[in-house]
């Protein structure tokens, strides 16, 4: 029981302190009020300070109203580039996969025995260029030789 009898005395303290400011805000309002009935004794210069102000206030909003335009037109044509690109993007990755997936296509077509077939060929072709290599480098050696042997007997 005690910690209610807390809570209540807690929440009348509370309640008090907010009548307090609110009576204090009261008498603070009642001055304002006050000063604008002084205000308001020239109903002239009140009326032509307010028009101006608005003028001025309807002229700044046109003219954020105008730069605000601008700026969304800027972006609309900004979010504009960045599709356009995005699409172009899409055509050229399709593209780029359509070319992998055909060279794919391509390589997986040719029987790797045909390849095999093709380089027995060429180690045939080199076998055979190399044999005569080395039958030509060894008449070449003969035929010098045989030069050696006539100059050492003309001399």
């Amino acid at each position: 029981m005690g910690d209610s009898g807390d809570r209540k005395r807690s929440k009348k303290s509370k309640r008090s302190k907010r009548l307090k400011r609110s009576k204090k805000a009261g008498l603070q309002q009642g001055a304002g009020q006050s000063e604008q009935g002084q205000q308001t004794d020239q109903p002239g210069a009140e009326m032509a300070l307010s028009e101006a102000s608005q003028i001025v206030v309807i002229e700044l909003q046109r003219t954020e109203l105008s730069r605000l335009l601008r700026e969304q037109q800027r972006l609309n044509d900004r979010v504009d580039q960045l599709l356009q690109l995005h699409e172009r993007e899409q055509v050229l990755r399709q593209q780029m996969q359509a070319a992998l997936d055909k060279l794919a296509a391509q390589r997986s077509l040719s029987p790797p025995r045909q390849g095999e077939v093709d380089n027995r060929r060429l180690v045939e072709r080199i076998d055979r260029a190399e044999g005569k290599f080395t039958a030509l480098r060894s008449a070449v050696g003969l035929l010098v030789v045989a030069l050696e042997r006539q100059t050492a007997a003309a001399q």
